[in-house]
């Protein structure tokens, strides 16, 4: 006998009375549930798990996790530029320091997306356009257009600092 621990979902009554029951089983038992319960019809038994034996079964899951967490690699600078790019704060910076170019911007991004998109979508073709490149995947270590990127930063964590975004 196999058991595979899984929570209940919906539950109704057939038309000839029979009842259905949907349960949700975790990802990590995936495999083993397909191998157990792969084709229909094959035979089950249900029993209800008291909420002590759900704690310790929890309690031996965390036990058998890595105790150290995942090491995350670091953000590549294009990755930094984009996320900079969805700040509110620098679509107000671009917009009052470099009024031109954002002008520009609206006239060569869709506008038929929420507001949020549409200045996440006008900072990144600002920051291409002040950039020199294509793509901000060509900001890299190193490159030109890193360091007109780095200028442009300075910037605008200047005008963080001195109010000027307030």
């Amino acid at each position: 006998m196999s058991a595979i621990l899984a929570t209940s979902g919906a539950i109704r009554s057939l038309v000839d009375g029979t009842l259905r029951l949907t349960v949700d089983i975790e990802p990590k038992d995936a495999q083993a549930a397909f191998a157990l319960f792969g084709k229909p019809g094959s035979p089950v038994a249900l029993a209800r798990i008291t909420n002590e034996a759900a704690v310790e079964h929890d309690r031996k899951a965390q036990a058998q996790l890595p105790a150290e967490p995942l090491e995350r690699k670091p953000l590549s600078l294009a990755s930094k530029v984009a996320i900079t790019c969805g700040e509110p704060s620098f679509h107000l910076f671009l917009a009052h320091e470099r009024p031109n170019t954002w002008r520009d911007a609206m006239n060569h991004v869709r506008a038929d997306e929420n507001l949020p998109t549409v200045r996440k979508n006008l900072a990144a073709w600002v920051v291409r356009k002040l950039c020199a490149v294509t793509s901000r995947s060509e900001i890299t270590a190193g490159s030109g257009a890193a360091n007109r990127w780095e200028d442009l930063e300075a910037d605008y964590q200047h005008w963080q600092r001195t109010g000027a975004a307030a």
